[in-house]
C-alpha cells in the first residue's frame, strides 16, 4: 500500500451512463451488501479481461482486490500484478527449482478508490498508477474497464497550479523575483 500511495500519479472520476459504465454500478452494489467481494472480483475481472485483449502491448496481469482501512477511512484496491520468474527452494529435498512470483516493484496498472468519498460523490474519490510506453499508453484499457471517464494526471493538475499563480502574479504586476518569493 506504500508503494501504491508513492507511485500514484493521476486522479479520476466514474462514467454515470448505466449502459457504458458496468464497474461503478457493480461498487455500488457491493457497497450496499447486494453482491460479495468474489462477485464483484469476477465481473470486474470479466470486464477488464474483455479491455486486456483490445488494447496493443497490454500483458498478461493477475487483479488483485484488496478492501482495507488506512488511516481511519476504507480503501478499495485494484491492482494488475504481473508475474517474474524466480527461483526457489523445495523445503523437502533443498534442490533448486523454479518458480513464479507477483512483481509488485513493477506495479503499473492500479486504482485506488475511497469509498467513503465514492458514497458521497466528493472528489477526489479515484486515484490511478499508470505507465506509458514511449508515446502510447498501455494502461487506458484499465480506466476504460473501471470506467474512468474523466482523467486528469499530476503533470496536468500541476501545470494548472502554476499557470494559476502566473496569472495571479500577473494581475498583481509583480515583478518575477516577487512572484519566486510569493
Amino acid at each position: 500500500l506504500g508503494l501504491y500511495t508513492k507511485l500514484s500519479n493521476g486522479y479520476g472520476t466514474f462514467g454515470v451512463d448505466p449502459l457504458l459504465h458496468a464497474f461503478p454500478l457493480q461498487l455500488k452494489r457491493y457497497l450496499r451488501d447486494e453482491i460479495d467481494l468474489v462477485e464483484l472480483t469476477r465481473s470486474t475481472s470479466t470486464l477488464l479481461s474483455a479491455r486486456m485483449q483490445d488494447q496493443f502491448m497490454a500483458t498478461t496481469s493477475w487483479p488483485l482486490f484488496v478492501r482495507y482501512t488506512n488511516q481511519g477511512r476504507e480503501w478499495l484496491l485494484i491492482a494488475m500484478l504481473k508475474l517474474k520468474e524466480g527461483v526457489g527452494i523445495d523445503e523437502a529435498t533443498l534442490d533448486l527449482n523454479n518458480s513464479l512470483s507477483f512483481d509488485i516493484s513493477n506495479l503499473h496498472e492500479a486504482a485506488r478508490i475511497d469509498i467513503e468519498k465514492f458514497q458521497m460523490d466528493e472528489q477526489p474519490y479515484l486515484s490511478f498508477i499508470k505507465r506509458r510506453a514511449g508515446n502510447a499508453d498501455v494502461t487506458q484499457y484499465f480506466r476504460t474497464a473501471i470506467s474512468c471517464t474523466e482523467y486528469t494526471d499530476a503533470k496536468h493538475n500541476t501545470d494548472m497550479v502554476i499557470k494559476a499563480a502566473e496569472a495571479y502574479c500577473s494581475e498583481q504586476n509583480w515583478s518575477p523575483d516577487r512572484c519566486q518569493q510569493a
